[in-house]
């Protein structure tokens, strides 16, 4: 199965075009990510329609996907399909 591009629906500190706002709160981290330190961690957070994931650092610029675009993107990082 091929994968789908990853495309971001919006890239900003405020959801727009009527998607739910997350509240802080409903970002997760990893367990091994603490605060105080020089840490920058992914945060995620799920709704029903969009993923929305940012950095621990930059919390104001977030970037949604759909369901289907991140479990291509889970998908790929299982498959280590990245060069990094």
């Amino acid at each position: 199965m091929a994968l789908l591009p990853l495309y971001p629906l919006y890239l900003g500190g405020s959801m727009k075009r009527g998607k739910k706002v997350f509240e802080d709160a409903a970002f997760r981290t990893a367990a091994s990510c603490t605060t105080g330190g020089d840490l920058d961690c992914v945060a995620v957070a799920m709704d029903e329609e969009y993923v929305a994931v940012r950095s621990t650092d930059d919390p104001e610029n977030i970037v949604y996907f759909n369901h289907m675009e991140w479990r291509n993107f889970i998908g790929a990082v299982k498959r280590s399909s990245f060069d990094v």
